[in-house]
């Protein structure tokens, strides 16, 4: 499922230069280019599929117009997206001083270089064979990420770099996150609308954060018989202000287990009213997919009432009896909120 992490850096560009700020989303969702030679385009669309909950995905095939040349084609298309990645695989031989070496295809070396120079070096996402292949002398000190080109599978193959440049981009998105909303800071009781399993019920609090320049969400989330099922916590977050919209990407666990995030996933709250008061209502929705079993994604519809600081520290406290009491009310009110 395509995730629609949104709006976490500025859109900032300078259309007279044709440069633009390379601390900057072009798109309000983050948008990811995948180059390859043909040979390896398995390993593209594997990458792909590992990375479509935090970005827009678009791979080289399926990026470029009918009757256009293709070195118009890229440079349109370094200007359209936010990330890049290009797999440097083993599919040409070099002959280098007499000695034959195996190569990515110079297209893609080519390429890598015209949307590192569009998008900055940090942006572009090199995946280089671990078997070895030649990387040109000028490129030694960047940073690459490995796969695996011997593995049973192009999911393994890909999985630990994927894992990396998803963490890669939800850092970006934390340095560069957008300005505080005061009028959406503090405690929320979040009801699951759509779904009788699972995580139904969460008391989260959206909070100020000036290590991660403006925002942090963390949550507890019961199941509709009052268990305690989940803590989760924001990797990034941001307000698209026009209209009181907060994007986040998120990770969580087991309460009861290591600290260890299990689950990840994106989401969005439209909160009611800009306005100038407290906002006190919203609706929205969440993806959910294990990080084992990253084809089991769920997408939660959301309703969302602010909690007053009683019931905020009522589920913090120590005080079972008032905590069954307090979920189970907030349980019965979530039947009026159901479209099931």
């Amino acid at each position: 499922m395509l995730a629609h992490f949104s709006g976490l850096l500025a859109h900032r560009s300078d259309e007279s230069s044709g440069t633009r700020r390379k601390d900057a989303f072009v798109n309000s969702n983050p948008k990811l280019f995948i180059g390859s030679a043909s040979e390896s385009l398995d390993i593209a669309r594997a990458l792909e599929d590992e990375l479509q909950n935090v970005a827009s995905t678009e791979v080289w095939e399926d990026a470029f117009r009918p009757g256009y040349y293709t070195l118009e084609e890229l440079t349109r298309k370094a200007s359209e997206v936010d990330f890049a990645a290009f797999i440097l695989g083993q599919e040409d031989k070099t002959d280098s001083r007499g000695d034959m070496t195996l190569s990515p295809r110079d297209n893609v070396v080519y390429e890598a270089g015209l949307f590192a120079g569009r998008l900055g070096v940090p942006r572009v996402f090199l995946l280089v064979d671990s078997r070895g292949t030649k990387i040109p002398t000028d490129w030694k000190g960047l940073g690459y990420v490995m796969y695996d080109g011997g593995a049973g599978s192009t999911k393994d193959a890909v999985h630990p770099a994927a894992v990396r440049i998803r963490k890669e981009i939800s850092d970006w998105a934390i340095n560069n996150a957008s300005s505080v909303d005061e009028r959406i800071l503090g405690h929320w009781w979040q009801y699951v609308v759509n779904r009788m399993d699972g995580a139904v019920l969460s008391m989260l609090n959206i909070a100020s954060s000036p290590s991660s320049s403006g925002w942090q969400i963390r949550g507890t989330a019961w199941t509709g018989d009052g268990k305690s099922v989940a803590e989760y916590w924001s990797r990034a977050v941001a307000l698209d202000g026009r209209d009181s919209k907060l994007f986040y990407y998120w990770e969580g666990k087991d309460p009861f287990g290591e600290s260890i995030p299990q689950y990840f996933g994106v989401g969005e709250i439209q909160f009611d009213g800009p306005g100038s008061g407290l906002i006190s209502n919203g609706d929205g929705w969440y993806s959910e997919s294990p990080l084992v079993k990253l084809d089991a994604t769920l997408r939660k519809s959301t309703k969302y009432i602010r909690a007053s600081e009683t019931d905020f520290q009522v589920t913090k406290g120590n005080d079972r009896a008032a905590l069954d009491k307090l979920i189970a009310a907030q349980l019965e009110q979530r039947k009026g909120y159901m479209l099931l």
